[in-house]
């Protein structure tokens, strides 16, 4: 019997403390295939490189910000639908406007928890059955 394939999840965080906790919250709601990127950069890089089935960035980062990589992001054909969640401290009107103009598919405000992650991921990606019952 063959299992699913885990669905792949990029997060592009600079932050190491909260980049670690994002990985570990994922992992913990279900099996994922989690990859990081410490800017978005290292994002454009990953995403250049291979098809990921969600994609968490924050907002404020260094030299490329999250809405940067959101737009370069919305630009390509082939991940111009991918769930693209944007993750802010800031959870002003106007801010999560702008990121859902840009094409962001959702957003989460910092701090988050268990629960909202779980709640956003399986609102934007297909959990088999087997991935559901950790969460």
């Amino acid at each position: 019997m063959s299992s699913a394939p885990r669905p792949r999840i990029l997060v592009i965080e600079d932050d190491e403390d909260t980049r670690a906790m994002l990985k570990a919250s994922l992992r913990a709601i279900a099996p994922l295939e989690v990859h990081v990127a410490t800017d978005g950069a290292e994002g454009i890089r990953l995403l250049k490189a291979g098809r990921f089935d969600l994609i968490v960035c924050d907002w404020n980062m260094p030299n490329m910000s999250g809405l940067e990589v959101l737009q370069q992001v919305r630009g390509w054909d082939a991940s111009r639908a991918t769930p693209f969640i944007m993750l802010t401290a800031e959870s002003s009107e106007d801010r999560v406007l702008v990121a859902i103009e840009a094409g962001a598919t959702d957003y989460i405000i910092k701090p988050w928890t268990l629960e909202t992650l779980g709640e956003k991921l399986r609102q934007h990606i297909e959990l088999g059955p087997e991935q559901r019952s950790r969460s």
